[in-house]
């Protein structure tokens, strides 16, 4: 491929990524089970930040805010619940974070300090989740942005080899992951900063 020269992308490339999205769905929905330290807090934030415009929910590290991530990804979360009408459900994480504020400001716990500030308000968040845990909206944003990856993929290889051959077949293996397949289909930040770093490049 000669410089300045763009490749185009068949459409039988895009094959690999509907593969990909159909096995992503099946692991977001039957396999990977609720996930507490993942799941839930991309989606405790939810109902916060859709009213309030901040990352409020009781934590398990005696918090009442979240701000243990990049917040792009709750904030897609969060427009999955509202599209979903859905916010309601997982309202719980701003609530019990409001009960927490209500006892005073934040103080920093002793390191060696078990459990931590608020952890009886996290144990009725996390006895919540369990019960209910709304992985659909909490996943969907993650299986679509891993779907997506699979296919910049196909396109890259298509690109930097000239045959859209190579490039199916490097996104088929992407695909066929099962690391790939489990931390697509789960709400943490896997899907988010692999499809940001594909974008970047391709």
């Amino acid at each position: 491929i000669r410089r300045g020269e763009t490749t185009q992308l068949p459409w039988r490339a895009l094959l690999p990524s509907g593969l990909a999205l159909a096995a992503l769905c099946a692991f977001a929905l039957r396999v990977v089970p609720p996930l507490d330290d993942q799941d839930l807090e991309v989606q405790g934030t939810a109902w916060a930040l859709a009213h309030r415009g901040v990352p409020a929910m009781i934590t398990d590290r005696g918090t009442a805010y979240f701000f243990a991530h990049p917040p792009l990804l709750h904030l897609w979360v969060s427009g999955s619940f509202a599209l979903a009408g859905r916010l309601d459900r997982v309202a719980d994480g701003h609530r019990l974070a409001r009960m927490a504020e209500a006892h005073g400001p934040f103080v920093e716990p002793r390191a060696d300090e078990y459990p931590p500030p608020y952890y009886d308000l996290w144990r009725q968040l996390l006895e919540r989740f369990f019960t209910e845990p709304q992985l659909w909206p909490t996943r969907q944003i993650n299986v679509l942005l891993a779907a997506l990856a699979v296919a910049w993929v196909a396109q890259l290889g298509t690109a930097l080899s000239g045959h859209s051959t190579v490039g199916v077949a490097l996104a088929l293996t992407l695909a066929t992951f099962p690391e790939f397949l489990v931390r697509g289909a789960y709400g943490g930040y896997f899907a988010v900063t692999t499809v940001t770093i594909l974008g970047t490049v391709a």
